[in-house]
């Protein structure tokens, strides 16, 4: 059961910081706080002093495990890491969504300044 927990736990950890390696490495595209990388990054860092210690790193890969672990048994399955990733994505796109709403807002206010401006 250890190492079952242990390659859990390693797949968790890829996917944890799989993506935000490669978000880092096409730019920050507009993100704050140095782009997803950064700001995951500050997330894990629970004591905000600059730096990783492996007991942080495993905090936030054991939440994140258990996140996905829908039935609390200590295992992910494939199902149980399809539903986690949809849950993902759909926060994601609610994420985009809003900052979307955002800036379209942002935009429109900015539009009715300059036009009263004239």
């Amino acid at each position: 059961m250890k190492n079952s927990f242990v390659i859990s736990l390693s797949t968790c950890l890829i996917i944890l910081f799989n993506n935000p390696v490669l978000a880092h490495e096409h730019g920050d595209k507009g993100h704050k706080k140095n782009g997803k990388m950064g700001h995951m990054f500050d997330r894990t860092d629970t004591n905000q002093d600059g730096r990783l210690e492996l007991s942080e790193f495993l905090a936030h890969a054991e939440a994140r495990f258990q996140k996905m672990d829908i039935d609390s048994d200590g295992y992910v399955t494939p199902e149980e890491s399809r539903e986690a990733g949809k849950k993902m994505r759909q926060k994601h796109r609610e994420m985009r969504n809003k900052h979307r709403q955002e800036r379209k807002q942002a935009d429109d206010q900015q539009s009715t300044e300059s036009d009263s401006d004239d």
